[in-house]
């Protein structure tokens, strides 16, 4: 039997009363019906289309299939779905969900890009789109907060701290760290513009059987209190960066820099970035349930990964998703925070009135009947 033969069926002869028949044959089908929770989530902060517009096309006009915005949202979108590699795009590229996130038809849209077009892509950018790229990523989170807070912030705490990004073969600008003991690159950034002064805190741990080791701390800070009070009751006080810090390493990815190019791995590392700005949207609109605190893999098991069977048609797309869902509340609270609205069985003739006037979202409607008692949908407006 060819690889291929076994890859669309699969036959289980004796683990039940009869054989089962597995077959990858379902074109309409997705396994990350969750997703439209993160397109959703896009368009109210409007992430890709700012990042976007910081790249220029300098490829001929009469030879593009696949816009820089769309490559933009494949990456962005495949990253905060768990896949971080380009070399998935071939297995994705036909995927309806994945070609209804960059605004195409899900059924009758073209295939998305192919990974070596992604790679060109991802190489493409210089300098000072990268730059304009992160003015334009921390623009977004800062008014994302601003708004969420009402204008009540009167200061904004930069809490910074590097990470190590291991680095494998001749990559670009890559060096020797002796405090991580590998060569790697150091992601971090900072941008100040007042004066600013450092604080120092020499120390100096022991443990039991164990030589003594230097443990300096370094505070840089344009705040004028003095150097033990900013170091206890601000630094010490900062939150919890480093479970951030392994959210973007294990959750996401960060470290999957593997192009050559150093512009590429910063490229990679900004499009991660993004990423996990929109996990970090759909967990900020959990607060106060069991998922206010929970990872961003958490968060892609339980509310992305979602099987779900597609249909179109002229007037709407409708997600079928399963019905035996036990994160089914958690999922009505984030389509409902992010646009969706309740959708009663008499206004089915309004259907395409409302998306109209609602924007692109999403509309989740529960009835019930004699014969088929709760039943629930979603339904997504075309692209």
């Amino acid at each position: 039997m060819t690889e291929h033969t076994t890859t669309q069926c699969l036959l289980f002869p004796d683990i039940f009363d009869r054989p089962v028949v597995a077959k990858f044959d379902q074109r309409q089908g997705s396994s990350d019906g969750g997703a439209v929770l993160l397109k959703a989530a896009d368009q109210r902060l409007g992430l890709t289309s700012s990042l976007a517009a910081c790249l220029k096309d300098e490829r001929q006009a009469g030879k593009i299939w696949h816009e820089i915005e769309e490559l933009l949202t494949q990456r962005v979108m495949g990253m905060a779905l768990g896949y971080e590699d380009a070399n998935d795009a071939a297995g994705l590229a036909s995927d309806p969900v994945h070609k209804l996130l960059v605004g195409r038809d899900p059924i009758d849209g073209d295939d998305l890009a192919s990974q070596p077009t992604l790679s060109r892509f991802e190489n493409a950018p210089d300098r000072k789109q990268l730059f304009c790229m992160g003015e334009a990523l921390a623009d977004c989170v800062i008014e994302r907060h601003r708004k969420r807070l009402h204008g009540r912030a009167r200061r904004i705490t930069i809490d910074l701290d590097p990470t190590d990004d291991p680095t494998h073969g001749q990559q670009q600008f890559s060096f020797f760290n002796s405090h991580y003991d590998c060569h790697c690159y150091l992601p971090v950034v900072c941008f100040l513009t007042f004066k600013r002064r450092i604080v120092y805190k020499a120390e100096v741990t022991r443990h039991p059987h164990r030589d003594p080791k230097d443990n300096p701390r370094f505070v840089v800070t344009n705040m004028k209190q003095s150097p033990q009070w900013l170091y206890e009751q601000v630094y010490c006080q900062r939150g919890d960066l480093e479970n951030r810090i392994k959210e973007l390493h294990y959750g996401m990815e960060i470290g999957r820099t593997s192009c050559s190019s150093f512009w590429a791995n910063q490229f990679r590392v900004l499009m991660t970035a993004a990423a996990y700005v929109l996990m970090q949207e759909l967990r900020l609109r959990l607060t106060r349930t069991d998922c206010a605190r929970a990872q961003v893999s958490t968060l892609r098991e339980r509310f992305l990964k979602l099987g779900a069977q597609v249909i179109a048609s002229v007037r709407r797309i409708v997600l079928h998703l399963p019905h035996s869902f036990p994160y089914r509340d958690g999922f009505y609270r984030l389509a409902l925070s992010l646009g969706a609205f309740p959708r009663l069985p008499e206004q089915n003739r309004r259907l395409q009135h409302s998306v109209s006037s609602h924007g692109r979202g999403l509309v989740h409607h529960r009835c019930r009947s004699p014969t088929s008692g709760s039943r629930d949908r979603l339904f997504c407006g075309a692209p």
